[in-house]
């Protein structure tokens, strides 16, 4: 199920940043994205109450999930470190 923005987002979008800033309310980066804290795949709406501001990265490693209670929150790790083979052969 793929997302589409209920008419009028841009507006209600704005109305978030105006309310709460531009900072992640996860991560505490800069926020340019609007999160649900219920998924409206879960019943969450489109009211200032359940939006908050979130950064790029916050807002879709999550999906629809409620935290961890569904589905554990991923942190944001660097991938591991792997050296390139320097042996010839």
């Amino acid at each position: 199920m793929t997302w589409t923005a209920p008419k009028g987002w841009r507006r209600i979008r704005q109305q978030v940043f105006d309310r709460y800033g531009r900072q992640c309310w996860r991560c505490g980066g800069y926020a340019t994205t609007v999160d649900h804290l219920t998924p409206v795949a879960l019943g969450g709406g489109h009211d200032l109450a359940n939006l908050r501001p979130s950064c790029r990265r916050c807002n879709y490693s999550t999906g629809a999930a409620l935290g961890n209670r569904i589905r554990g929150q991923r942190r944001h790790q660097a991938p591991a470190y792997q050296a390139w083979p320097t042996a010839r052969w």
